[in-house]
């Protein structure tokens, strides 16, 4: 007879936790309970829970306050957030915006954070953020395939009430945005690395395709393009090679290869329309250095951003608008924004923030030998935020803080599982 597992004080932080990440994570719950009141009760239960967390942490550490490695990823987070609270109780700027969209965000680190000291706790909840997540991804792509017209929707970030309502329709039917569909292309380097090392291939080579086939069908290009570079990079990738040294090499190809030609080639063989077009303005740009179409107001907004960090190399405020332009900033590109925003304060966070990522990472990955996963992952993610907003998704956040991470010690784990099913039953796993 198998001996019950009394309930203690992380069981409990987590159940608090649960009920408010299927509020946060799943888009048809946050449509439901969308007024302040509910808000407040989900966010009670996210500090309830992270109380109960850092409790449970302090009684298996004896009540020591241990400082351990998972620290270092979390200085910055912290840092951040005290920075943002100060600002906002100084009136400066929108910071008491920031914090509204960035602290939630952030929070799931924190949580990943305070479940080190139990790793077993830590992949249960690791699986459970994983179902929510697998559960909006079959939605969303659902979504785009059956409505054409979802796709743009869910990439349009105007705050116009027709806009907002049909926000909310299609979060009524758990689609996600396009901040989701960037998450599956920055898995796309880990797929290939499968491939490569003989690691479940056949199931890599069907999620590869999956997340092909929705990126096209969402006609989402920056994600289409960084899907791209990520192949290449997980092909080329090398644990045993520097970082510094593929880079390199990379740009000694792209300094040799006709990218004008490329981007032809790529507008006329890929099935859809939309992207195409995007493709065809990228070809004339690298040909004829002309810019057209929304290429143009693209880098217009980029440079905004940019031209606002030369002339403030402080940076000019927490300013948060949908305005492109408004106090400088562009409003395109997370990396320029917060360059712009913050000055050379936001390139030492960047810098310090990938660093201890990429530690992290490559010591969580490693447990399965595709540490060299970890360069082209990161890489992906750095271009997402460089060429897109980012920083402010729920589905960005459980993945990027807590299933990327974790996702080793569950694979693990869920081979565990199957051995000792196999076990009971008195056979042997395929």
């Amino acid at each position: 007879m198998k001996e019950q597992r009394s309930i203690n004080l992380t069981d409990i932080a987590s159940l608090f936790l649960a009920v408010y990440f299927i509020w946060y994570c799943l888009p048809f719950m946050r449509a439901t309970f969308q007024s302040s009141l509910h808000k407040y009760v989900f966010f009670g239960c996210f500090a309830i829970g992270a109380a109960l967390l850092a409790a449970a942490r302090l009684q298996h550490n004896g009540m020591a306050i241990a400082f351990q490695a998972w620290h270092s990823i979390l200085v910055p987070v912290v840092l951040y957030m005290i920075v943002m609270g100060v600002l906002f109780l100084c009136r400066i700027g929108d910071a008491s915006e920031h914090i509204r969209v960035s602290f939630t965000f952030w929070g799931t680190a924190i949580i990943y954070g305070l479940f080190s000291f139990d790793k077993n706790a830590q992949t249960r909840f690791g699986k459970f953020l994983l179902l929510l997540f697998g559960i909006t991804t079959i939605t969303s792509v659902a979504g785009v395939f059956i409505d054409n017209s979802a796709a743009r929707a869910i990439a349009n970030a105007s705050q116009r009430e027709e806009a907002v309502a049909r926000d909310y329709q299609l979060m009524r039917k758990n689609i996600s945005g396009i901040y989701l569909f960037q998450c599956l292309v920055i898995l796309v380097p880990v797929t290939v690395m499968m491939i490569r090392c003989k690691k479940k291939p056949v199931w890599a080579i069907l999620l590869l395709i999956f997340i092909v086939s929705a990126i096209l069908k969402a006609s989402f290009t920056i994600p289409l393009l960084i899907l791209f570079a990520g192949c290449g990079l997980a092909l080329i990738s090398n644990h045993k090679i520097p970082a510094a040294m593929i880079l390199l090499l990379i740009l000694l190809v792209l300094a040799v290869i006709p990218l004008d030609a490329v981007f032809e080639f790529l507008a006329e063989i890929i099935p859809n329309h939309y992207i195409s077009a995007r493709m065809e303005d990228v070809s004339v740009f690298f040909s004829q250095h002309s810019i057209q179409g929304d290429l143009q107001l693209r880098l217009r907004c980029y440079q905004y951003s940019l031209r606002a960090f030369f002339q403030n190399p402080l940076g000019v405020g927490p300013w948060y608008s949908y305005v492109v332009g408004d106090h400088g900033i562009g409003y395109h590109s997370e990396i320029l924004d917060d360059l712009a925003r913050y000055g050379v304060f936001a390139a030492g966070f960047y810098l310090w923030f990938f660093y201890e990522y990429i530690r992290m990472m490559k010591e969580q990955w490693s447990g399965i030998g595709l540490q060299s996963a970890v360069f082209p992952v990161c890489t992906v993610y750095a271009l997402f935020l460089l060429l897109n907003i980012g920083f402010r998704s729920a589905d960005e956040s459980i993945f990027i803080l807590y299933i990327l991470p974790g996702l080793p010690d569950m694979l693990l784990s869920f081979g565990r599982d199957r051995q000792k099913v196999f076990k009971e039953a008195g056979g042997e796993p395929g």
